[in-house]
C-alpha cells in the first residue's frame, strides 16, 4: 500500500473557492491523506469559528477497513486511526500555537498522547508546527525559539519521527507560501 500525504494550511476554507482549490490540488497530486490546519470552520476549531481548526481528509481511494478519530487537543491536534489489514496507522494532524506560552504545554499533551500509542502502529505526523527543524525551513527570524526547537526535536525523537521533506531534499529551500510585511 502507498500513501501519498499533504499538508495544507488554509488560512480559512469558508470560501468555497478556496476548498475546491485543496480538493483540485489533492486530486491533481493523487493525495491519499490530507492535513488541513486553520479551517476557521466552527466544528473544527478551538474557542472560535475565526481561529484554528483542523480537519484530515481522506480520498475515495484510500479505504481502510476502519477508521476512528480523536481529538487530542480541541481545533489543535487530531488523531485519526486507520486499519488496513493487520495494520494500524495513526494520522495525527496538528496545528500549534504561535505563543510561545501556549506551546510548552500543548507539546506535552501531544507527547503524552504519542506515547500512548502502542509501538506496533504506524504513526504520520503532519501540520503546522509554527516552528521548523532546519534554517532552510525559515524565511527571516520565524517563529520558534531555541528552547522550543529543542522540545519539538525531543517529541520527535523518542518515536524516531522525522522530517520526510527535509530526508528527501536535504539541501532544497521551497516554500508554499511566504508573507510580505509593509
Amino acid at each position: 500500500m502507498t500513501l501519498r500525504i499533504a499538508s495544507l494550511n488554509m488560512n480559512g476554507c469558508r470560501e468555497a473557492l478556496r476548498r475546491y482549490y485543496a480538493a483540485s490540488l489533492a486530486k491533481q497530486h493523487n493525495v491519499s491523506v490530507l492535513f488541513v490546519q486553520e479551517t476557521h470552520l466552527p466544528f473544527f476549531s478551538h474557542f472560535s469559528n475565526t481561529s484554528s481548526g483542523v480537519a484530515t481528509v481522506l480520498s475515495p481511494n484510500f479505504t481502510p477497513d476502519t477508521v476512528s478519530q480523536v481529538e487530542v487537543i480541541k481545533g489543535r491536534v487530531l488523531d485519526v486511526r486507520a486499519q488496513v489489514g493487520n495494520t494500524a496507522i495513526h494520522l495525527v494532524n496538528v496545528y500549534a500555537p504561535t505563543t510561545d506560552s501556549e506551546r510548552p504545554g500543548f507539546l506535552q499533551l501531544l507527547r503524552n498522547h504519542l506515547g500512548g500509542i502502542p509501538e506496533d502502529e504506524f504513526v504520520v505526523m503532519g501540520g503546522d508546527y509554527n516552528c521548523t527543524l532546519d534554517a532552510l525551513d525559515r524565511t527571516g527570524k520565524g517563529h520558534c525559539n531555541a528552547k522550543l526547537w529543542g522540545e519539538l526535536q525531543a517529541l520527535l525523537d523518542p518515536s524516531d519521527l522525522v522530517d520526510v521533506w527535509q530526508l528527501h531534499h536535504p539541501r532544497r529551500r521551497s516554500f508554499t507560501y511566504t508573507r510580505t510585511r509593509v
